[in-house]
């Protein structure tokens, strides 16, 4: 699977952010990425898609998840997310 289907893939499975569950133990995103991870994030990404349980959110950085949320990666360990529009 590309990256662009995984991307498509996960996409339509998310749920809005305000859906995440609480959880006795939060975390941010950001705690939970590498070095690696926020110069990928810098370079295009407006979020990233985390799974708690069997959801998928779309979630940013600075967001609190549950501490057992998991970062959607691509067959190249990169973050899968969805990219910031840029344009004029």
């Amino acid at each position: 699977m590309t990256s662009q289907e995984l991307v498509t893939q996960l996409r339509a499975r998310s749920q809005k952010a305000e859906h995440l569950p609480k959880a006795e133990s939060m975390v941010t995103v950001s705690s939970m990425m590498s070095q690696q991870d926020h110069n990928q994030f810098q370079k295009g990404l407006a979020s990233v898609f985390v799974e708690v349980g069997s959801q998928i959110f779309s979630v940013r950085p600075q967001q609190m998840v549950p501490r057992e949320a998991v970062i959607q990666r691509d067959e190249q360990s990169q973050i899968v997310g969805i990219s910031a529009v840029t344009g004029g």
